[in-house]
């Protein structure tokens, strides 16, 4: 096979399953590291399966030029981590893993493909030039890095590090904290807005708001006064759609975000301001799929909450009923249905659950089951 025919095929193989690919070269780089992996979740501020992509089309094309060029993506990735305390050796270290991994990779796609007309000459000199490629991604992100180190000085690239810094845990934020005028008694919390939103709320806002662009939002952090909770700053953010983790201090701060990160997959289509304070239970309940899927097949073996006329009738009947300790008319009025309705739902449920519905631990167990069942979409995203 031609050196080009295998490039695309290269490129076919990685783009279908490019987020399982470059989440797993994230994972082994960091464990060759010894680092903990960031998750591609968590969108860095440089897209990293874009990095990827793009590093392996400039194999197939050989084109280092496009590597090299002032402002690629591999600067950026470069400048990205210098913003986020990533030592340049760390750096550097972690590219040449990353470009052997990929040579591997690529190594066994190729094994994959047709080989009748394999031309060994062609998957020698592709392999060769994953490395040289590889090498001007060293240098166009070491150039990253360094470029970063002339922003300093600068009061809104102080604020840009000291969020970088705040949500890796990479480095001592505590000069950065001082010059952006915060206390390192700071409570914080993390919000998730859009690119448009960010810069908005950073100007309204009276105190000074550290920010973290990443490839899809901006992630801001805004201090809150003593004794309040990240509701407080409702009034700020009213007419921009909005995630609010808790208020914490400073160093724990990746808590905030992860809370407002998991919120957010509980509804990505929802409008306005959330709190992650105001979804607690169904973070909670939510957490650990294994256990709820466990909790499923123990309480609901064969018994089909789908089975009247309309979806989840069964299941919302029980929510409720569990909420309510049992209160028909409460009930009742929560669904707009007849108290009699509500017995007669709850007699089916009785009759087809596996364990007693008297049982206080099985209404526990339940409880945390169809709270996780009515936030599904959170424990069952990729």
């Amino acid at each position: 096979m031609p050196m080009k025919a295998l490039g695309r095929h290269v490129l076919a193989a990685y783009a279908e399953e490019k987020t399982r690919l470059t989440q797993r070269l994230v994972t082994e780089v960091a464990t060759e590291l010894g680092v903990p992996p960031v998750a591609i979740e968590r969108h860095w501020p440089v897209d990293v399966g874009e990095v990827l992509m793009e590093f392996l089309d400039c194999v197939v094309t050989n084109d280092i030029d496009r590597v090299a060029a002032r402002g690629s993506i591999f600067e950026r990735l470069g400048r990205e981590c210098a913003r986020g305390g990533v030592d340049v050796d760390l750096l550097v270290s972690g590219l040449r893993i990353a470009v052997a991994r990929c040579q591997a990779q690529v190594h066994r796609a190729i094994l994959g493909a047709d080989r009748q007309d394999d031309d060994s000459e062609s998957v020698i000199g592709l392999l060769s030039r994953v490395m040289t490629v590889g090498e001007a991604v060293v240098s166009a992100s070491q150039r990253g890095h360094d470029l970063a180190d002339l922003d300093d000085g600068d009061e809104d690239e102080a604020l840009r590090r000291l969020a970088s810094v705040l949500m890796y845990g990479r480095g001592d934020p505590s000069d950065l904290v001082a010059e952006v005028g915060w206390q390192p008694s700071t409570k914080v919390c993390a919000i998730l807005t859009s690119a448009d939103s960010g810069p908005q709320i950073r100007r309204r806002a009276d105190v000074k708001v550290a920010y973290y662009d990443r490839a899809s939002d901006v992630v801001l952090i805004h201090p809150v006064a003593d004794g309040k909770q990240s509701s407080s700053l409702q009034s700020l953010l009213v007419g921009h759609t909005c995630v609010v983790g808790p208020a914490v201090p400073l160093d724990e701060l990746p808590g905030s975000l992860a809370l407002a990160t998991r919120t957010e997959l509980l509804d990505s289509s929802a409008e306005g301001i959330t709190f992650a304070d105001d979804v607690l239970l169904e973070l909670a309940m939510s957490a650990d799929p294994a256990v709820i899927t466990a909790l499923q097949r123990k309480h609901l073996g064969e018994f089909d909450f789908e089975a009247e006329d309309h979806p989840d009738v069964l299941a919302s009947t029980l929510h409720e009923w569990l909420l309510q300790w049992g209160h028909r008319p409460g009930i009742a009025t929560s669904l707009d249905v007849h108290p009699q309705t509500v017995s007669h739902r709850i007699k089916r449920i009785k009759d087809g659950l596996a364990y007693d519905l008297e049982d206080p631990r099985v209404r526990a167990e339940l409880l945390v089951l169809l709270t996780a069942m009515s936030v599904r979409n959170a424990w069952q995203a990729p």
